[in-house]
């Protein structure tokens, strides 16, 4: 079960820090991080007060107000919505926000997303998003039953990624199998590139039959209780020389990137490491996407360098409890690709690979 109010002691100690009155979180992964984790996708509330002096109050559209009451962690929701039969607290969000300020008599806030409050100083700031990147054992727990149901289809593939079979028929089989075994959802569109198709980094699965002697990425995670699972496998369907050396340098790169991983390491050296080992082989102009991205309530966390994001723009170094991807590709146009994706937890002795 999740702590909320160890959560929300963390934002009201910043506030006391920074001597403000209040913080407003409204984006996605944050609201549901103080108050809905559970909730895959789209959060029941939509934005999170929580006050200086211990208050938590959040919002809800009338479209969300029976759920919301049920199941966000909140200590008072405030509902709005332009329905006069419907009484509320505002007919939007910021009409509602403006309200519950002035009653609780908020004269500075910190926030994590734009808002148009009136007599308000407002500052922004990513202590939310910073506080996600450290994965409690809760979390870790849901992103291992995540990972339980996503090895279940990977075991499968075989049996799935066949000759003469299209695309669409094959993520769809797969789909199928990952939710009748516990997925809450996917964490998006599962990816199913056959030949060509496998040369592109991300491809929505089409009409075309898999062949044979060709390569096959397939990209695929779901959501459990909240948390998400993201693996990469690639299979070749027959004997293809030239694409099993691919195969075998993407593993080599994958593997020594892994390697890498322990509380302290630069994260773009990890994706250095993986752009070295293509250059020997004089591949690296067809690595076009970084090693990795954090992962966790959405299945692609701080990934323009803040961390955990894994790429030549991050500074930051790796701590225990992040949780990130690391999947190195290799693609060719016309010919096909390789990719192999694995969720990495940082441990206090390195690293577990939690999907292997």
């Amino acid at each position: 079960m999740v702590d909320y109010k160890k959560r929300w002691d963390k934002v009201i100690n910043h506030l006391v820090e920074k001597e403000m009155d209040a913080f407003i979180i409204s984006s996605e992964a944050g609201v549901r991080y103080l108050c809905c984790s559970h909730v895959p996708l789209f959060p029941i509330v939509t934005s999170v007060v929580v006050t200086k002096g211990g208050t938590v109050v959040g919002t809800a559209p009338t479209l969300e107000e029976f759920r919301a009451e049920k199941e966000a962690a909140v200590q008072e929701l405030r509902i709005y919505a332009p329905y006069k039969d419907i009484p509320t607290a505002g007919e939007n969000n910021t009409e509602a926000l403006q309200k519950l300020l002035e009653e609780l008599k908020v004269k500075n806030i910190l926030t994590d997303t734009d808002l148009e409050l009136k007599d308000i100083e407002m500052e922004k700031s990513e202590l939310v998003a910073d506080l996600r990147t450290v994965k409690d054992p809760g979390e870790i727990k849901a992103i291992r039953e995540a990972i339980k149901i996503t090895r279940i289809g990977e075991d499968a593939l075989p049996d799935i990624i066949l000759p003469g079979k299209k695309e669409v028929e094959a993520a769809a089989e797969l789909d199928l199998l990952l939710r009748r075994n516990g997925a809450q959802c996917n964490a998006f569109p599962t990816i199913v590139a056959s030949g060509e198709h496998a040369s592109y980094s991300h491809h929505d699965p089409s009409q075309r039959k898999i062949g044979r002697n060709e390569t096959v990425i397939v990209d695929f995670g779901v959501y459990f209780d909240g948390y998400c699972s993201d693996m990469t496998r690639t299979l070749i369907t027959g004997p293809n020389k030239e694409m099993e050396e691919i195969y075998n340098i993407v593993a080599e790169a994958h593997n020594a990137s892994i390697r890498m991983v322990r509380p302290g390491v630069v994260l773009r050296d990890i994706d250095e490491r993986a752009r070295a080992i293509f250059r020997e082989h004089g591949n690296a102009r067809y690595f076009v996407h970084s090693i990795g991205h954090g992962m966790g309530l959405k299945v692609h966390e701080n990934v323009t360098g803040n961390p955990p994001s894994v790429n030549l723009l991050s500074d930051n170094k790796a701590v225990v409890g992040n949780v990130f991807t690391i999947e190195p590709g290799l693609y060719f146009p016309g010919k096909g690709g390789v990719r192999i994706e694995d969720d990495i937890l940082v441990t206090e002795d390195g690293h577990e690979v939690l999907s292997r």
